[in-house]
């Protein structure tokens, strides 16, 4: 990115203005598998897994092997 360069094609000739929000997000993705790690070494298992984006709830909760068995109330 030059300084003071014009873009005539941006918005209000913005320049790299999605990449602070993409990158920000791909954060949460990495604290959701650093907490999957710690769900999976607390039921015993530390095999490695994979967790692509989009991260849903069900794909969450079947790589940190969630057994109800093992619920408590």
């Amino acid at each position: 990115l030059l300084k003071n360069a014009p873009n005539p094609l941006g918005i209000l000739g913005s320049k790299a203005v999605g990449e602070p929000p993409l990158l920000m997000s791909s954060g949460v993705l990495f604290a959701l598998k650093r907490a999957v790690e710690s769900a999976r070494r607390d039921a015993g298992n530390s095999d490695p897994f994979i967790l692509n984006a989009p991260a849903t709830v069900e794909a969450t909760q079947q790589v940190c092997l969630v057994d109800p068995l093992r619920f408590e109330f």
